[in-house]
């Protein structure tokens, strides 16, 4: 999938949303993350659902993700600066439960020097059973 990121100043307007998501090919798959609090509403969310574009769960230190089934797969961005055992097994349940449900699952985990993103990114592949690639 390719992300879009709005900016954080970018506030709510679902019509040029709505405008901005009927140009975007149909071929690719499309997952965007709203930065803005006044685009978490549920009409956002329909204005997704129709064009079948996910809404990207994005946790933060400072903010847990919001999971909205808008798409036929889930886009997680892991962000915080660290993940301990427990939290990874919450998102692997999550993982689990959305590829039971048929959808698959995108997960970009925070980048950093010291190279914790990629245990993390294996430790998940293990709790969910996925496959290395």
């Amino acid at each position: 999938p390719i992300l879009l990121q709005l900016p954080p100043n970018l506030k709510q307007n679902l019509d040029r949303l709505d405008r901005f998501l009927t140009a975007l090919s149909t071929e690719r798959r499309w997952a965007i993350e709203f930065r803005h609090e006044s685009w978490h509403t549920k009409e956002t969310e329909e204005v997704l659902r129709r064009h079948r574009i996910a809404w990207a769960a994005v946790e933060m230190d400072d903010r847990q993700a919001e999971h909205r089934d808008t798409a036929d797969f889930l886009y997680a961005r892991l962000r915080q600066s660290e993940y301990g055992e427990e939290d990874l097994r919450k998102w692997a349940r999550r993982l689990i439960e959305t590829r039971e449900k048929g959808m698959d699952c995108f997960v970009y985990c925070k980048h950093e020097d010291e190279g914790s993103p990629w245990i993390w990114a294996d430790h998940l592949r293990e709790l969910t059973g996925s496959p290395t690639r």
